[in-house]
């Protein structure tokens, strides 16, 4: 019964909107033969030269090549270095890989096979890193409970005794 106030876009926002849709939309449609034509989407590794569309850039592909790439100590997060136009940036690789990612053939793809490889190695050892971490810490959260807790045997020692009292 209550009045909801609720925002409307005039037609001057829809039309913005409606054009900041279709410049996104063309952007990633646009297919131009310049190398890069392989899908490395959740595979990129140190050396790649890569094409990935980035809306954050008011929607536009941005070409750059990866020159490191590292899984963070703390939160084991996938992160790359790319230099793009003679400037380096982060990217996360969660965000690098949301929007498509696509890559030139490298002259000698047995030595990217060496570098994926090596890759993969790692980011499986920051997985079993991370999972033994996150037991340790469950451990020493058991391990440190209060004393005044109970155990579960006493709770059932406790409940037959009531029980009896009951009967």
């Amino acid at each position: 019964m209550g009045f909801r106030y609720r925002w409307k876009p005039n037609a001057t926002q829809r039309r913005e909107y409606h054009e900041k849709c279709l410049a996104i939309e063309e952007a990633k449609s646009v297919i131009v033969n310049d190398g890069y034509d392989i899908n490395c989407t959740g595979d990129c590794c140190k050396g790649d030269e890569i094409k990935f569309f980035n809306p954050a850039k008011s929607g536009e592909y941005l070409f750059g090549t990866i020159i490191a790439e590292s899984y963070g100590a703390e939160k084991f997060q996938h992160t790359f270095t790319i230099e793009i136009e003679s400037e380096k940036m982060k990217i996360k690789g969660r965000n690098l890989y949301k929007n498509g990612c696509l890559r030139k053939p490298w002259s000698d793809e047995g030595k990217r096979k060496e570098v994926i490889d090596e890759k993969h190695q790692r980011g499986e050892e920051a997985r079993e890193k991370n999972k033994r971490r996150k037991e340790l810490k469950e451990q020493k959260q058991f391990n440190e409970l209060p004393s005044w807790r109970v155990t579960g045997d006493e709770i059932s020692d406790r409940a037959v005794a009531k029980m009896q009292e009951w009967i």
